[in-house]
């Protein structure tokens, strides 16, 4: 949620003239953030299949590993419930997609599309 607030205002001020004179004003046409919630479908997913061997590593480091730094408590990123959980729900957004692994993304703003179907390949 901090990470989402701080990412907010970074593309705000981002398109202000006066914040940063010497660069050009510039905003994206959405942010993405990554799909935490199961309350809501992720708005698209993206295929990591090519990648997801280096994630799955990634998620056994510790947290003091990753970090720089122990915090001095539980990681529950490294903990394996958690990673089956994520690993299954990536999975399973890999298989709706045709794809071995899919992670999710939530836009706030609506994408707009050129048409029903898929781009031409």
């Amino acid at each position: 949620m901090a990470a989402s607030r701080v990412l907010r205002v970074a593309v705000f001020r981002s398109g202000l003239r006066r914040y940063a004179p010497e660069a050009e004003p510039w905003r994206p046409d959405w942010i993405c953030y990554y799909f935490i919630n199961d309350a809501a479908p992720p708005s698209f997913v993206v295929d990591v299949s090519p990648y997801y061997r280096q994630t799955r590593r990634a998620r056994l480091l510790p947290e003091s590993v990753r970090a720089g730094g122990s915090r001095g408590r539980g990681d529950a990123v490294t903990h394996a419930t958690f990673r089956q959980l994520i690993e299954s729900r990536d999975a399973q957004f890999g298989a709706l997609a045709g794809v071995a692994f899919a992670e999710g993304l939530v836009v706030r703003e609506p994408v707009l599309r050129q048409g029903l179907l898929k781009d031409p390949a």
